[in-house]
């Protein structure tokens, strides 16, 4: 656990530090952009397999028609 006493701020750390701290940032923020990416592209595939597995899709469109 991060104490107090531990911790550097930004502004005194060197630019090399900063940049490599920055540099890790990026990386996972794309890491975690990729990972959110697969799991739409995830959930929609199922979701259209379900509907086309169950006859789902007549339903729908006609509750859609309805409304």
């Amino acid at each position: 656990m991060a104490n107090e006493e531990n911790l550097i701020p930004f502004e005194e750390r060197t630019e090399s530090e900063q940049r490599e701290i920055r540099s890790k940032g990026g990386i996972a923020s794309g890491k975690s952009r990729r990972h959110k990416r697969d799991l739409r592209k995830t959930a929609a595939w199922l979701l259209s397999r379900i509907v086309c597995s169950y006859g789902l899709s007549q339903r729908l469109t006609k509750s859609q028609k309805q409304k």
